[in-house]
């Protein structure tokens, strides 16, 4: 999400819980 900053809030949330899957 970092490197994705300007993205949405949706997609940023979604980007971040696929991450915290990962992790």
């Amino acid at each position: 999400t970092l490197f994705k900053m300007p993205a949405p809030i949706p997609v940023k949330m979604k980007k971040k819980k696929k991450f915290s899957e990962i992790h």
